[in-house]
């Protein structure tokens, strides 16, 4: 019976309020489509930067925000340089866009990139047409017949679909300064041989307590100086001892000989008083020191140190040129360039055109420009390099072969692998090569 009476009441109940029920239920499904949507309505644009300065982060992150809308909003990150930079994109499903540098972690991720259209690529010196520039990583053949060793070969190609996901922006090399008063004796010298340059050493070594002078605290740098008198040898980094190398980076299990020679000139040098003793620790103000206090007359710096230098005491030098070991003309040139890529994913159309704006706006004079004022790094586009010596770094890129990675780069994918492998250089040095077996 009252089973009855519960079931006649609840029958009435839902005569009485259906309406207002399936209302209910409509705004409930209502308010849920709305969320969905207004979720899936993505209104942020993700950069990331991978083995980038903060300095640099902050300059491009400042000028990535002049191309966000009204109502958009701009996520800039760093990546982890413990992680590769193809995990790290894997990992991070809202990059839109990358900053990076050449090299070996670039040539492992650029197929997560869009392509831009060959045609971006044609309004470039034609020294950036060629494969070592950009995410390839250049391997040098070993000389082959008569060849001479001093013209290694850089497997180059001209432009093709693998060079088409990352576009340059700015690069870094250094220069050699020579104090003007020396400039001809520097001028008689070729530069085409260690020999030649260790000749001009010991001349100067006469005059000068230390003849040639560096921030050698800097990984970069170091990784440069490195990196640009390997360019005697005909390097094959493909070979047996530098994958071993990059398997473990322990110089006294796996030295490749090429590597061994030039760590060995450089302890040369050091014990021949070309260089200070404690040079591979030197910092930007101990080499502003060492130039004031006419302590050398030869100088490796890169332009953006030569801008933070003391204007009058700049004066007092001429820019001679890069350090290489082989004519510039057939030279596969060491350098740092940064690039920009596209992540290739799915994107509303309205995040698609602000990224495409972003890229774009990159590849400009403009934007080149305002890099080099904040940054002082030479741009790609000759026209944003507004200073003396950024034209002349950049005239330096332009008239060589082909530009690759330094050895760092070339070798290791992570910015962490990239740092213990400088370390071990450092170690070796300052130890002068003692513990380390032949």
């Amino acid at each position: 019976m009252s089973y009855l009476i519960i079931l006649t009441s609840w029958k009435v109940f839902m005569k009485k309020n259906i309406l207002i029920i399936l209302l209910s239920v409509v705004v409930v499904v209502a308010v849920i489509i709305f969320v969905a949507v207004l979720l899936s309505k993505e209104t942020s644009i993700t950069v990331a930067t991978y083995g980038l300065s903060e300095t640099e982060a902050a300059v491009i992150k400042e000028l990535c925000i002049k191309k966000i809308p009204e109502n958009y909003t701009l996520k800039f990150i760093a990546l982890n340089g413990n992680k590769s930079l193809h995990d790290e994109i894997i990992a991070n499903k809202k990059i839109d866009v990358v900053f990076s540098e050449n090299g070996l972690a670039l040539e492992k991720a650029k197929y997560l990139f869009k392509k831009f259209d060959v045609e971006l690529f044609q309004k470039l010196p034609s020294v950036f047409l060629n494969a070592g520039n950009w995410t390839n990583i250049a391997y040098v053949d070993k000389p082959a017949n008569n060849e001479s060793a001093s013209e290694g070969n850089v497997q180059n190609a001209r432009l093709n679909d693998a060079n088409l996901y990352a576009y340059p922006i700015y690069f870094t090399v250094p220069e050699l300064l020579v104090k003007k008063r020396f400039y001809p004796l520097a001028e008689r010298t070729s530069f085409t041989s260690k020999e030649s340059i260790d000749e001009m050493l010991k001349t100067l070594k006469t005059k000068f307590p230390y003849p040639l002078v560096l921030q050698g605290s800097k990984d970069e740098v170091l990784s440069f100086l490195v990196s640009a008198l390997l360019t005697e040898y005909g390097v094959d980094y493909t070979s047996d001892d530098f994958i071993a190398l990059q398997k473990e980076i322990d110089f006294h299990k796996h030295l490749p000989n090429e590597l061994r020679q030039v760590l060995q000139t450089l302890v040369s040098w050091k014990m021949s008083g070309f260089l200070h003793t404690q040079w591979y620790d030197l910092t930007d103000t101990d080499l502003q020191t060492f130039l004031e206090f006419d302590q050398s007359p030869v100088a490796f710096l890169t332009v953006d140190a030569q801008m933070k230098m003391n204007r009058d005491l700049m004066e007092n030098y001429i820019q001679k040129n890069v350090l290489l070991t082989t004519s510039l003309a057939a030279s596969n040139i060491p350098a740092r360039m940064i690039f920009i890529s596209q992540v290739e994913k799915k994107q509303n159309a309205k995040l698609a055109d602000i990224s495409n704006a972003i890229v774009s706006y990159f590849q400009s004079v403009d934007a080149q420009k305002e890099i080099f004022a904040k940054l002082n790094f030479p741009a790609v586009e000759y026209n944003a390099n507004v200073t003396f010596a950024a034209s002349t770094a950049a005239g330096w890129i332009y008239a060589a072969n082909s530009v690759i990675p330094t050895i760092d780069k070339i070798l290791f994918e992570t910015v962490a692998q990239r740092k213990k492998f400088i370390d071990e250089i450092r170690n070796y040095i300052g130890q002068n090569g003692f513990g380390y077996n032949e």
